[in-house]
């Protein structure tokens, strides 16, 4: 072998030498890095860290009162507001209070015209209930009025023979003006003299009492009667404050708007005049 060929023998093994030692130092840094990390990826802690702080950031601003109204607020201030702008002037005709503490005046006088038979009412809300009367039929409802405008005389010789009713069971006179008062209004505050209200029965059932409100004719009133301004007076849950009974067939006319409030809320005539008129 010639010197030259021993040189390039020594070169290849020198070179064959390096690379076994590359592959093995490569070797070891592979299996230290995936023991670290053994899905292999890894991790941008600054990206990391900058997501964590922006969602932390976004969650407190999010939980923060900014002093703004939620929607919720708004409406909820929006039906608040709309109610207190709401008033009814308590001298319009249709607010006309007659009840036990608030007689009407002794020169109370009301034009009236005919509804049904023989019975009248304001001509201001006549119209109104002629179209009740027809638009109920229409739906395959009777509805028959048995009592609309009285004048006091009338009210009077009522009142007088109710309390004699009593009297005759043995009550005292105190006693049968009580009750009676409760049945009947005290002559000078009964809605009757308004010539607004109109008591209704049905052909099938013509009772005064509350029997009444199983009819069908009741079930046709309720849903219906606000739409034509009338509500009913004396509902049965309100007795206290009306100091009358419960009179499912007793109809008082206070226009469309303020019928729509009544029904929609439950009210009756005292309560909606103390928060829509004062």
């Amino acid at each position: 072998m010639t010197k030259r060929q021993r040189a390039r023998k020594r070169r290849q093994k020198q070179t064959a030498l390096f690379l076994i030692l590359f592959l093995g130092a490569a070797t070891i840094v592979t299996i230290v890095f995936f023991s670290s990390h053994p899905t292999g990826e890894i991790p941008d802690n600054t990206d990391s860290n900058k997501t964590e702080g922006t969602t932390d950031t976004a969650s407190e601003e999010n939980s923060t009162d900014t002093g703004f109204p939620t929607d919720t607020d708004t409406e909820t201030e929006s039906e608040t507001t709309n109610t207190e702008e709401v008033r009814f002037d308590p001298k319009h005709w249709t607010m006309v209070l007659a009840n036990y503490a608030n007689p009407l005046p002794e020169n109370w006088t009301v034009d009236v015209e005919k509804v049904q038979g023989k019975y009248e009412m304001d001509v201001r809300c006549a119209a109104a209930m002629r179209q009740m009367i027809a638009d109920a039929k229409a739906d395959g409802i009777t509805l028959q009025l048995c009592s609309a405008y009285r004048d006091i005389d009338t009210q009077k010789r009522l009142f007088t023979n109710k309390v004699n009713e009593y009297l005759n069971r043995g009550y005292s006179q105190e006693e049968a003006e009580e009750i009676t008062a409760t049945i009947i209004a005290v002559p000078g505050t009964s809605e009757h003299h308004t010539g607004l209200a109109a008591d209704i029965v049905t052909p099938s059932y013509q009772n005064l009492n509350a029997g009444f409100d199983k009819t069908d004719a009741y079930a046709w009133l309720s849903k219906n009667c606000y739409k034509y301004g009338f509500v009913l007076r004396y509902p049965e849950d309100k007795q206290d404050i009306t100091k009358i009974i419960y009179e499912p067939w007793h109809y008082r006319y206070v226009g469309l708007e303020a019928a729509q409030i009544i029904w929609e809320n439950g009210y009756c005539l005292e309560e909606f005049l103390e928060i829509y008129c004062n």
